[in-house]
């Protein structure tokens, strides 16, 4: 005969044996969901990688075709200088063979060949470095005064200096060069007004672009917001003597 503690031990083990196969069921469910999702893990980071490599190629291959173009002279350029230009494009390009992942030498070749006439070189080497560094603003930047001082093509200038602006709101350089760009042809003053609001914006203590700004103004005929802007330039530069003159110049004319 059982005994009570006899049946309250079996009643125990049965329990336990019955929580056991819950339990091991329940493990043998998720192993496979656990697994899944590995090894999904796995192949989302084997597939990054392997896009990594093929970008990584694919720059190597155009950095390589880049650099194997021979330098283009400009006409006035001294044999001289040719020379020393050819010595230091030749180091720069042994450096970019070795490492192509580096702006610095990519932006010290453009301003090279940019020096040496070679202006269709100097924007593929600017441009290499937008690729590799789209958030970089001296790539745009270079490529803008190339566009706008050099060639002449005052939309693509545009663009670059809008790029570079894009990426550093805050270096007044480039709204004061593309200021100057927009001088240069009819549809492009238009859009000084608006380029200097935005550049003060975003540099509140420039008094180069508040000058700029009032010398528009004066230029339009508008006395009184010249005259703002230039008092509020004097404020950042106190010790600019032209400055105060054209001021007080402007007082005069508007009877102040």
């Amino acid at each position: 005969m059982k005994t009570k503690t006899t049946i309250i031990i079996l009643a125990v083990l049965i329990l336990v044996a019955g929580a056991s196969w819950l339990i091991y069921k329940d493990l043998s469910n998720k192993e496979p969901q656990a697994q899944e999702a590995e090894n999904t893990a796995s192949t989302t980071e084997s597939n990054s990688q392997a896009e990594q490599i093929a970008e990584n190629e694919a720059y190597q291959a155009l950095a390589n075709e880049i650099i194997s173009h021979p330098i283009a002279f400009g006409k006035d350029v001294s044999e001289a200088d040719k020379q020393r230009y050819t010595k230091k494009i030749n180091e720069i390009k042994e450096s970019i063979r070795k490492n192509f992942d580096y702006d610095l030498v990519w932006l010290d070749l453009g301003n090279y060949l940019k020096a040496a006439g070679d202006y269709n070189g100097a924007i593929e080497a600017f441009n290499f470095v937008g690729k590799i560094r789209p958030e970089s603003y001296v790539c745009f930047h270079n490529l803008g005064d190339l566009y706008g001082f050099y060639l002449k093509n005052y939309p693509k200038a545009e663009e670059s200096f809008l790029k570079a602006i894009k990426n550093e709101p805050a270096s007044a350089d480039s709204y004061v060069l593309l200021t100057q760009v927009y001088y240069s042809y009819e549809a492009g003053k238009a859009k000084i007004e608006p380029l200097l609001l935005k550049g003060i914006k975003s540099n509140p203590t420039n008094a180069s672009l508040k000058i700029m700004l009032g010398e528009y103004y004066n230029r339009e005929g508008n006395n009184v917001e010249a005259l703002k802007y230039f008092e509020e330039a004097f404020k950042s530069d106190p010790t600019n003597t032209a400055l105060k003159e054209d001021i007080e110049k402007l007082k005069a004319l508007i009877g102040l």
